[in-house]
């Protein structure tokens, strides 16, 4: 069997892809999926789209759209992937089957890209006949990258489709690309060439990491393709005319939130994060995390609780600082004249693309979590291949023997990260689990152990809850939403006493909540204790007049105690705010019929 044959390589890949991924596809949506898309009213109204053309507008009306901060940011910085979310939503509602069809399709698509990226730099490079005994770096590179377990959050946590749509495009970019450079045709350059100029833009509008793309197209112009490099330049001018994209839609946001505040500080706090200083020194280490896991794929975790670095001076900050030089100093002589070679030209290009691969999330812009495993699903394809092409260098050195050993290692090394991969899908088909797993390797962190506690309610598991929510309020005291959740869960145990004694707690160090007090007013009504919920609701009325519930409950209870003028009265305010509502129209009908 011909070991090149691109045909029989792409059909392995995509059964491969299929194969690890299928049985997720029935999986609920999970964390930030439920946030950005099932509980995002922007996603499932196409005319938001066409608000998107005002964009100064559309960022300031996000109070009134009563949406979260966060996801009016990503919807503007991304509308091109909330447009598939969008089209996904058109067909089949928020079922997941079909969302994660197109995640499963996009991660292949990436695999293949990638092998005919490096088999066409290889054939350009060594021609044709070589081409056929240079396999081994398109084949494993790609084969790795497909079955690696850290690329599984970029896949099978749906939301993370911004990562892998924005690489996809970020690929087919390069593709394009290196064909306007060297089609035969000009009709062939030029089609190649605006198709890489659109599949730019398109990919700007996905994710933010397409901002690096033009710089990467002129390093492989120059280290892959030796061409000159006022000729790539020239090539690339397009693409660099196209930087601007992001950062203007960024200040564009900024601005509009700011209230015209245009401070380089404002726009790089688009979405709020940690210190600018501190999260950059921290990055130097996770940069190195992600290589660590690419090789030891252990302790993958949804929600890692990773450390914060402060000063340079720190132990750790200083071994990543240096080794992360000796990279590019190596990247650097790789170039020499005398080392120049394709081994060494394609390590030299995957260091420097690795590094490019995270500048955005992992450089001066803090993002909210210090580290997340999607993060290295596009620093995975140069990490993977330039280790890859460095064991393929070492080949001519090894007997037949023994490189036909190496082969069956490495496959044996795929087999072991597909059984991890298919391991940790596993943990997405029940919230509950994933966030169990991220509580035993972050036990010590809010987000993991409310979200656990979250989760078990979802799946009516409330004794499982409160041990979850118990520790979530020693981690984060002041935060509510532990004391909140904590008492529904006792309520759904009808241990009344016990909930009520958890709001009362939750009000002792977070003041007039309205949430608190209208749950704590339902305790109180289902205790028995009516006039102390009453009181408390009355209360919550004054902290917050907004709110339904309250006016509701107040309803019912002066209704059940003979107060008809009382209990008109609070129905009629939440008919107001809620008008809508068949339910209370209902209720104002009973209440009519009290004497």
């Amino acid at each position: 069997m011909n070991r090149y044959s691109a045909k029989t390589h792409i059909l392995l890949f995509v059964v491969l892809g299929v194969l690890l991924y299928w049985y997720t596809l029935p999986y609920p949506f999970v964390f930030d999926s439920r946030f950005y898309l099932v509980d995002n009213p922007l996603i499932t109204d196409s005319g938001m789209f066409l608000r998107l053309l005002d964009i100064p507008a559309f960022a300031k009306a996000f109070t009134e759209l009563d949406v979260h901060r966060d996801v009016v940011v990503t919807f503007i910085l991304r509308p091109f992937s909330n447009l598939t979310f969008h089209l996904n939503y058109l067909l089949d509602g928020f079922d997941p089957e079909g969302y994660r069809v197109v995640n499963i399709a996009i991660h292949i698509c990436n695999a293949i890209l990638w092998y005919a990226l490096l088999a066409r730099i290889i054939r350009h490079r060594n021609g044709v006949g070589s081409a056929e005994q240079q396999w081994f770096i398109p084949f494993f590179s790609t084969l790795f990258f497909l079955v690696h377990p850290l690329n599984t959050e970029s896949v099978t946590y749906t939301i993370q489709r911004y990562t892998s749509l924005g690489t996809l495009f970020y690929l087919a970019t390069m593709l394009l690309f290196m064909a306007s450079l060297l089609s035969s045709t000009r009709r062939q350059r030029l089609s190649a060439y605006i198709g890489s100029v659109i599949t730019l833009v398109v990919g700007m509008l996905s994710q933010e990491n397409l901002i690096t793309a033009p710089i990467t197209l002129v390093l492989m112009g120059v280290i892959l393709l030796r061409l000159p490099p006022r000729t790539v330049l020239l090539r690339a001018s397009a693409h660099i005319c196209c930087l601007p994209i992001i950062p203007l839609l960024v200040y564009l946001i900024s601005r509009a939130q700011a209230e015209g505040q245009k401070s380089l500080s404002n726009i790089s706090r688009v979405i709020d994060g940690y210190p600018p200083y501190e999260y950059a020194i921290t990055q130097s280490r996770a940069i190195l995390t992600y290589f660590r896991m690419l090789v030891a794929p252990y302790g993958q975790n949804i929600d890692p609780s990773y450390p914060l670095y402060r000063s340079f001076a720190e132990p750790e900050i200083i071994i990543s600082l240096t080794i992360l030089a000796l990279f590019v100093i190596a990247g650097v002589m790789l170039q020499s004249g005398k080392r120049r070679s394709l081994h060494n030209d394609l390590l030299s290009f995957c260091i420097f693309f690795s590094l490019l691969a995270l500048s955005v999330s992992s450089s001066f812009f803090p993002l909210p979590d210090l580290m997340t495993e999607h993060r290295g699903y596009l620093f995975s394809l140069p990490a993977i291949t330039g280790l890859v092409c460095r064991i393929d260098s070492l080949r001519p050195q090894f007997s037949p023997l023994w490189a036909t050993r190496l082969i069956i290692l490495l496959a044996v090394v795929a087999a072991m990260y597909s059984a991890l991969t298919v391991k940790r899908n596993l943990l997405y088909s029940s919230s509950l689990a994933l966030w169990q797993d991220s509580v035993s390797k972050s036990p010590d962190k809010w987000r993991p152990n409310y979200n656990a506690g979250v989760a078990a309610i979802d799946e009516q598991q409330y004794q499982k809850a409160i041990p979850f929510f118990r520790r979530s309020i020693q981690i984060s005291p002041y935060k509510i939403e532990g004391y909140s959740n904590l008492g529904s869960t006792y309520l759904a145990l009808a241990d009344f006493h016990s909930a009520i004694s958890a709001y009362l707690e939750g009000l002792a160090v977070g003041g007039d909540s309205p949430v608190l007090l209208v749950n704590l007013g339902n305790a109180y009504r289902q205790a028995g204790q009516l006039q102390d919920a009453i009181e408390v609701l009355e209360k919550s009325v004054q902290a917050n007049p907004y709110l339904i519930m309250p006016y509701r409950i107040l309803a019912e209870l002066y209704a059940g105690l003979g107060h008809r003028e009382k209990a008109l009265q609070n129905v009629r305010m939440a008919r107001e705010l809620d008008s809508g509502d068949h339910s209370l129209v209902l209720l104002e009908e009973e209440i009519l019929k009290l004497k």
